[in-house]
């Protein structure tokens, strides 16, 4: 339950303000700033985002700054009013905490392990690696020398920000079968309804000229933590934290060879 978020009503209400794309304003999830906002953060503020666009730090973005102080304890200033149901969804998820920690240094005691390897091994180490993993993937959705962050709503909308805003990372098959296609995220964003397992039966709706995709490696991994660390609003490019581009300023408005129609779930 702490895996999935255990809190339906938080993914929902994460989900819905993000699928208006990568927009500043909209959604929230790894934002890059510009050299001006750069420029006026603090110093351990600078440090630590420094420390989440590199290739570790990309690891422990998830569990700091979204599942903490948005999907549990959730600070005014990030989400805005804290509902009521948000406080009884927080209540639900930390009533099976307990219950769950009960539960397995009960179970571990049978096979003669102690309470804290049992908590470790069948909850905390579990826990992390999911939050691990879901910073990275969330990371390469949205973050691309060829990828564009958008000012306003309005320029997402002229530009086909579900589909140029995005990313197609390719995996092998066993693996896109283990994460369930989440990888398939540009037509996940031009079709939210459709369901995650169906998402590899569509991608090739989404590909076309506009769109980016690119099949995983360590090294080119690696190059896009180096070259995305600060994003030009105004010349849509991104720099490195010495404010020098690392790739061509992306066109915002490309003239559209094809057209992507919005693919509705069937019943």
């Amino acid at each position: 339950m702490v895996i999935i978020h255990a809190l339906i009503l938080a993914w929902r209400l994460g989900q819905r303000q993000a699928w208006n794309g990568i927009v500043r304003g909209l959604d929230y999830a790894w934002i890059p700033l510009s050299p001006d906002e750069f420029g006026r953060l603090g110093l351990l503020s600078r440090l630590k985002y420094s420390f989440y666009r590199d290739p570790g730090g990309v690891f422990f973005y998830y569990l700091l700054e979204i599942w903490a102080q948005r999907k549990i304890f959730r600070r005014r200033k990030m989400v805005g009013t804290v509902r009521a149901i948000q406080i009884a969804d927080t209540i639900l998820l930390i009533g099976f905490v307990v219950l769950a920690v009960a539960a397995l240094i009960t179970a571990g005691s049978w096979f003669d392990k102690g309470a804290w390897e049992s908590v470790t091994l069948g909850l905390v180490a579990p826990f992390l690696i999911f939050n691990a993993l879901i910073s990275a993937a969330i990371f390469l959705h949205h973050t691309h020398p060829a990828v564009p962050w958008y000012a306003t709503h309005d320029e997402w909308k002229q530009d086909r920000g579900p589909i140029r805003g995005t990313v197609h990372v390719e995996f092998p098959r066993l693996i896109r079968l283990i994460v369930f296609n989440i990888m398939e995220h540009n037509v996940h964003h031009q079709s939210p309804g459709v369901p995650l397992y169906l998402l590899s039966s569509i991608q090739t709706l989404a590909n076309s000229d506009e769109s980016v995709a690119w099949k995983f490696s360590i090294g080119d991994y690696f190059d896009i933590c180096a070259s995305c660390k600060l994003f030009d609003y105004q010349t849509s490019r991104w720099l490195d934290f010495k404010c020098q581009p690392t790739a061509r300023a992306i066109s915002t408005r490309p003239p559209l060879r094809s057209r992507v129609e919005p693919v509705l779930p069937t019943s």
